[in-house]
């Protein structure tokens, strides 16, 4: 039997930019716009501030561009600052490679920047930057549907367990490495997978994730240099797959590589609020009740809530003490959603956490699972897209609504406009409009620019400058 390692590297080398069906390359434009946009916001956290703080000591001087601040780094360095400004806020989008069986799993805020710097740093064209991009996270993709639900459910954090992977293939696809070369990377790459979901909701989430692109640029540039790794990495003795998951794996994912690309079928979930995916549907549907009946939080008796025992698991905070504790709580969004009519960045701050008009409210969710309710979904399926929300008032009226798919699924797709605007709003504090202008358009157009490391600097420099 061949190497999964040698499959992956074999497609990885091999495919250039016109292999790449066009659909793959819009819906691939759209997370690189999404994840740029987030990345500007994520950019003014204290996170990102300490990531940027942390690669500016530790790296040296180089090509990269750091967002957020004007300073130059090593890919390594920007990559790993980069990740953290798009993963810190949970706007990021997310990968159901399969819904069905898969492994869920944010991809795009960890590849992206890592192959980005390393396009900055080999002064590369926008077509070069798409094709590693593209390659990088179908490669996650495609492992998450090997590895199925079962690596998820066993608590690891994907997002960094193979995002590391994912993001290295991307690098060596952008260094041009051979196909020894790429196994090797592939090795190295799986050597530092780690970290599990205890991490939600504390900064380890994003740092891991982070040490993962940053990662992912090591092992690329270790390969180059002539280190060698196991080509069996995944299915030898000892390897990932009997380490981390069992032995568990899906041998009819192994001939999708290459062919059910998640770029294709639009497999992506674009976020409507920054908070987990898992809120999201919860948080359309309060929001929804909430503003056609004009309900005021102090009328309020009760608010049940029922949704996928997968979203009640990665939900798991009740009174979030911290913002980032705040995008894993279900009874926050839901009562933002109440109080504020709204749940947007300016929700995510200490101040509100500790509004008393959000506190009472929060008091009077309940969150249940479709187990423990008693309710069959809809899809049939135990993801987190479909949720219920019931608001009873103090006068014993109730309004109920469902949500199956939330906005942005693949099911019910943001869009362009809706995801451009998102873009812009996240973009509007960090970069003057003509210039986050000027950025988004040159983002649409990715392809055609010859070199990417005049994208960053023209947009935070202004035309003309």
């Amino acid at each position: 039997m061949v190497d999964i390692s040698e499959i992956i590297a074999e497609w990885a080398v091999k495919t250039t930019f016109n292999d790449i069906p066009l659909i793959v390359i819009e819906n691939a434009k759209k997370s690189i716009i999404d994840t740029i946009g987030v990345a500007l916001a994520g950019s003014k956290t204290n996170l990102a501030s300490m990531g940027r703080m942390y690669a500016t000591e530790y790296y040296a001087i180089g090509k990269c561009n750091i967002i957020g601040t004007d300073k130059k780094l090593k890919s390594g360095g920007a990559a790993f600052a980069n990740c953290i400004a798009a993963h810190v806020l949970d706007y990021d989008d997310t990968c159901y490679a399969d819904r069905s069986d898969a492994s869920v799993v944010h991809g795009s805020a960890v590849i992206l920047p890592a192959v980005w710097a390393v396009s900055e740093e080999l002064d590369l064209s926008g077509k070069e930057l798409l094709t590693a991009f593209v390659l990088g996270s179908e490669v996650e993709y495609f492992i998450c549907r090997m590895v199925t639900a079962n690596f998820f459910a066993k608590g690891w954090f994907t997002t960094s367990a193979i995002g590391i992977i994912g993001a290295a293939v991307g690098v060596a696809k952008a260094k041009h490495l051979g196909f020894k070369e790429v196994i090797n990377t592939i090795g190295l790459a799986a050597s530092r997978a780690a970290n599990t979901r205890v991490c939600l909701g504390t900064d380890s989430n994003p740092f891991s994730s982070a040490r993962a692109a940053e990662g992912g640029v090591c092992a690329a540039e270790f390969a180059r240099l002539g280190a060698s790794a196991p080509s069996n990495v995944f299915e030898g003795p000892n390897g990932f797959l009997q380490v981390y998951n069992d032995n568990h794996i899906d041998k009819d994912a192994l001939d999708g590589l290459g062919k059910n690309l998640a770029f294709s079928d639009s497999a992506l979930w674009y976020k409507l609020f920054p908070v987990c995916t898992a809120a999201q549907a919860a948080i359309e549907v309060a929001l929804s009740l909430s503003t056609s009946y004009r309900i005021l939080p102090e009328n309020v008796a009760a608010v049940h809530c029922t949704v996928s025992p997968l979203v009640v698991s990665l939900l798991r905070y009740r009174i979030p003490r911290t913002p980032a504790e705040a995008q894993f709580s279900l009874p926050f969004a839901i009562a933002c959603a109440i109080v504020f009519k709204r749940l947007t960045l300016c929700e995510l701050i200490e101040d509100v956490l500790k509004d008393q008009r959000l506190l009472e409210t929060i008091d009077k969710v309940v969150v249940v699972s479709y187990r423990e309710g008693g309710i069959l979904p809809s899809n049939k399926r135990e993801a987190t897209e479909q949720a219920t929300v019931r608001i009873t008032m103090v006068n014993g009226d109730v309004y109920t609504a469902t949500k199956e798919y939330a906005t942005g699924t693949p099911e019910n797709p943001m869009a362009d406009l809706q995801l451009e605007q998102k873009f812009l709003s996240c973009g509007e504090k960090i970069i003057p409009e003509k210039n986050l202008r000027l950025l988004l358009n040159n983002l649409k157009d990715i392809e055609s620019i010859p070199t990417i490391s005049s994208i960053l600097p023209a947009a935070f420099a202004g035309p003309g400058s």
